[in-house]
């Protein structure tokens, strides 16, 4: 949220949820979904789409408090995409 103009394009976080998923949960465009893990729960704008493309940081939003807090042995990266994960219509 740093960078004007991709604060721009991306004014807040939302969760990309492809076409075919987004149908069978009954989610459309600009619905609120709540993704939900052992760990935590937030809620983001679905944007429904067939092209799964990478979203912006929000600072206002810690998904990492929804994810996993281990890490690999051998090169100490994190795992934070390694996480199994409800999607709920709100």
């Amino acid at each position: 949220m740093k960078v004007p103009e991709l604060k721009k394009s991306f004014p807040e976080a939302c969760v990309e949820i492809n076409n075919e998923d987004a149908k069978k949960m009954g989610i459309q465009n600009g619905d609120n979904v709540k993704l939900e893990t052992r760990r935590d729960k937030m809620v983001f704008k679905a944007h429904v789409s067939d092209v799964c493309r990478p979203r912006w940081y929000d600072v206002n939003l810690l998904i990492n408090k929804l994810t996993l807090n281990a890490f690999d042995p051998g090169s100490k990266q994190p795992e934070y995409k390694i996480c199994a994960t409800k999607v709920i219509k709100v």
